[in-house]
């Protein structure tokens, strides 16, 4: 997120990102991990949308079977042409590789 702010690299989101953004970093284990209030979060989201580039979000990918909540990530990759994805979920990790990202 630092190298997005600095203008260094281009994040890109989309509306589902978003929303799973938002619900995930409530989860017990993230809130104690990041250690910011709910009012904090909120500005964190606020902040994070201003400099993120936002896509549509309305590909359909169906790629990854075990969790087809992920083929959110690789959609908006898509439609944003990103030349990679940073990410440690293993589902997209496993990938290695798709269409060209």
């Amino acid at each position: 997120m630092d190298l997005a702010r600095a203008g260094e690299l281009e994040l890109l989101v989309s509306p589902g990102i978003l929303e799973e953004r938002a619900r995930v970093w409530q989860y017990p284990k993230l809130q104690r991990r990041h250690r910011m209030t709910s009012r904090e979060l909120g500005a964190f989201l606020k902040d994070f949308t201003e400099f993120a580039t936002a896509v549509p979000g309305e590909s359909r990918i169906g790629i990854i079977k075990a969790d087809p909540d992920d083929d959110k990530y690789l959609a908006c990759a898509v439609e944003g042409a990103a030349a990679f994805i940073i990410s440690g979920d293993r589902h997209l990790t496993d990938l290695k590789m798709f269409q060209g990202i």
